[in-house]
């Protein structure tokens, strides 16, 4: 586990803290692991939501056999030698 080294300070109304302390009671953490672990997993699924993209499968099929196809696209072709380093 990593080292707790930062602070998060946020307001909560009576009745909000009420309710965290009382989850954090009931699966057994206080409520700064609670609110840290619950923090967590929310972001982490945020993240995933927004870095992960799904197509349908007839969507799926047009954009493989757009992969497999070989057609110079010439705006592809100019932005490749743009990125291309200057050896000399």
């Amino acid at each position: 586990m990593s080292t707790l080294t930062r602070r998060f300070e946020f307001r909560a109304s009576e009745e909000d803290y009420e309710l965290i302390q009382q989850a954090a009671a009931e699966v057994g953490l206080s409520i700064s692991d609670y609110v840290r672990s619950r923090t967590l997993e929310d972001a982490r699924r945020e993240l995933a939501k927004r870095r992960t993209i799904r197509i349908s499968p007839e969507h799926a099929e047009t954009f493989y056999a757009a992969l497999d196809d070989d057609t110079p696209v010439p705006e592809l072709q100019r932005l490749a030698k743009v990125a291309e380093p200057d050896l000399s």
